[in-house]
């Protein structure tokens, strides 16, 4: 039991998505003056470290593509902890919100599963401006652990790509795995995992599937 559970947390660990905000770090308008203007590389001569961080450690254009998960979902999850077995369902809720002047999203995942009870996860998805990269952390209730994830998007900003790599809770071995997120419609996102070999091949472990929740007319 143990070993499943421990599986099952690191799978619920990628769940990736989509979440973000405004620009915010934007160049001062108005200085035509190209001779006059402010250096901005920290090893330029009169650098202005304070400038650099008022300009550049504010939400990017990247966030605007996060952005569009915050709200409230419904989840369908598959985990295919056995190959050949049949998968472990379950059903629950994720809640996705804007902290940090839209720096960052936060996720609250709430779930059950017939055969491991009750589980709650809590992660941060954001864009590293310095790294030039999108990155995620995760910690759940099946475990004591906190995952590190970075990733990129496509042009559309709709599919994302995360990479980890940590400790296997049921091998104590090394691991890869692959996380892919994609925004179906506004109502709608999948995620998925991959277990990563060491001669490249890969295997499905996890599919998440998201609904955003509606309000229905009238209020209720």
């Amino acid at each position: 039991m143990k070993t499943r559970i421990g599986r099952y947390g690191l799978a619920v660990c990628c769940v990736a998505v989509l979440a973000g905000g405004l620009v915010w770090g934007q160049q001062k308008s108005g200085d035509k003056d190209t001779d006059k203007s402010e250096p901005t590389e920290p090893t330029a001569d009169g650098f202005d470290f304070m400038e650099y961080l008022r300009t550049t450690g504010g939400p990017g254009p990247e966030h605007e593509h996060l952005k569009r998960s915050i709200g409230k979902w419904d989840v369908k999850a598959k985990f295919y902890m056995t190959p050949g077995m049949p998968p472990d369902e379950s059903t629950g809720t994720c809640e996705f919100r804007s902290i940090l002047g839209g720096r960052f999203i936060t996720q609250e995942y709430e779930a059950i599963s017939p055969s491991m009870g009750p589980f709650s996860g809590f992660g941060i998805n954001g864009f590293d401006r310095l790294k030039g990269k999108y990155v995620s952390v995760w910690m759940d209730s099946m475990g004591t652990g906190i995952y590190l994830s970075e990733g990129t998007a496509d042009p559309s900003g709709k599919k994302f790509t995360y990479m980890w790599e940590g400790e296997d809770p049921r091998t104590r071995q090394n691991k890869k795995s692959k996380m892919v997120t994609e925004e179906v419609s506004d109502d709608k996102m999948t995620m998925k995992m991959w277990e990563v070999n060491k001669d490249g091949s890969e295997r499905l472990e996890m599919e998440i599937t998201y609904t955003r929740q509606r309000k229905v007319a009238g209020g209720a």
